[in-house]
C-alpha cells in the first residue's frame, strides 16, 4: 500500500502540473462534450463505438485516432479486419490534411482525381516516421486475439484501433465465446500496457434499429462482452431528417457521465 501511495502521489502531482500548465490530463478527443468534462482519452481504457452496418463507424474511429496522431502526437497502431491498408489510410489521409487546412477528398483519393500538389503539399508535410501503423487482415482472412496481442506488442502504441471488433476470430466455437475472450483480453492488454484502445463494432443482427437510432449497450453484436469491457460506449446514429450528419449517445461511461440524450 506504502508503494502503491508513492506511485499515486506522482501521478497526482504530474496531473496537476499538467492542468496548472494549461495542458489536458489525458489525451484530447476532439469532442467538446467530452474535454470539457475532464472525459479525454485514459490509459487503460477500453473505448466502443457501435452502430448499424454503414453508419460511421469507421469514419469516427478513424477520426479520433487521426486526431491523437496529429495534434498530441501519439502512436497509432490502427487494425482493420474489415478494410484494406489503402483504404484506412485515404480515410486518414482526408482527416489530417484537413487539420492543415488542405481540402483532399476520399473519392478524389479513390477515383485518381485528387489534385496532385495539393497531396504532395500533405505529403511533404506529414513526412517519413513510423508513429501510425496500419495493419489489415492479409493473406489470413481474419484476426485473432494472438495476431492483435502480437502486434501490439511488437509496436507498442499509444492507441490501439480496431475497425471491426465483432470480426475478431478465435478458436472457441460459438462468436459469443470468441467476443468475450476478445474483450477481456484487449481489455487487459490496455491496462498492461498503459494504452487507449478505441473498436468500432455493429450491433446485433437481430437489434431491430431504424438508421436514426442510436442504439442501446444490449444492442451490441454478440452479446455483452464488448460492452460490460468497455470502461466508455459510444452510440452512434444519423440526425433525424438530415442522414448527411451524424449524432451519439453514451449509454455508459464508467469514469465520468453518461450522455442519455442525443447530441
Amino acid at each position: 500500500m506504502d508503494a502503491d501511495v508513492q506511485q499515486r502521489l506522482e501521478h497526482v502531482r504530474d496531473s496537476v502540473k499538467k492542468a496548472e500548465s494549461g495542458q489536458a490530463v489525458g489525451i484530447p478527443t476532439g469532442f467538446p462534450s467530452f474535454d470539457s468534462t475532464g472525459g479525454t482519452w485514459k490509459p487503460g481504457e477500453l473505448v466502443a463505438i457501435i452502430g448499424a452496418p454503414n453508419i460511421g463507424k469507421s469514419m469516427l474511429l478513424g477520426w479520433f485516432a487521426a486526431h491523437a496522431y496529429w495534434y498530441y502526437g501519439q502512436k497509432v497502431l490502427f487494425i482493420s479486419p474489415e478494410s484494406m491498408v489503402l483504404d484506412v489510410e485515404f480515410r486518414v489521409d482526408t482527416f489530417i490534411s484537413r487539420f492543415m487546412g488542405l481540402h483532399i477528398t476520399l473519392s478524389s483519393l479513390r477515383n485518381g482525381t485528387v489534385d496532385m500538389k495539393e497531396y504532395e503539399k500533405y505529403a511533404a508535410a506529414v513526412g517519413v516516421h513510423d508513429r501510425w501503423i496500419t495493419r489489415d487482415s492479409g493473406d489470413a482472412g481474419a484476426f485473432t486475439v494472438a495476431d492483435i496481442v502480437s502486434q501490439t506488442r511488437e509496436h507498442r502504441p499509444n492507441i490501439l484501433a480496431i475497425d471491426g471488433f465483432h470480426l475478431i476470430s478465435g478458436k472457441a466455437h460459438s462468436t459469443w465465446e470468441n467476443m468475450k475472450e476478445a474483450a477481456q483480453t484487449i481489455k487487459g492488454l490496455a491496462q498492461s500496457m498503459d494504452m487507449v484502445v478505441l473498436t468500432a463494432s455493429q450491433v446485433g443482427r437481430d437489434a431491430v434499429l431504424a438508421a436514426d437510432d442510436t442504439p442501446e449497450i444490449g444492442h451490441s453484436a454478440y452479446g455483452m462482452a464488448l460492452a460490460e469491457a468497455s470502461n466508455r460506449v459510444i452510440s452512434l446514429a444519423e440526425k433525424r431528417g438530415d442522414p448527411m450528419r451524424r449524432v451519439f449517445k453514451v449509454p455508459k461511461n464508467r469514469d465520468g457521465a453518461r450522455i442519455t440524450t442525443r447530441r
